[in-house]
């Protein structure tokens, strides 16, 4: 049995930092702009995750 390593891709990066830094920033702010925002930096962590488990070949 192979060891599969992983690892994140840049996208998945910027889209979880970006997500982390909004969920401290919305409370503090109050604004629903940013919430909307918040949002869109969670879709982009998600869309990151999609491109990873495309890539991602299983040998068995």
């Amino acid at each position: 049995m192979q060891k599969i390593t992983m690892y994140l891709n840049k996208v998945q990066i910027i889209g979880i930092i970006l997500a982390t830094i909004m969920v401290i920033i919305i409370p503090i702010i109050n604004d629903y702009k940013f919430v909307s925002l918040g949002w869109f930096f969670i879709g982009i962590a998600n869309f990151g995750n999609a491109m990873f488990t495309k890539k991602l070949v299983y040998v068995g």
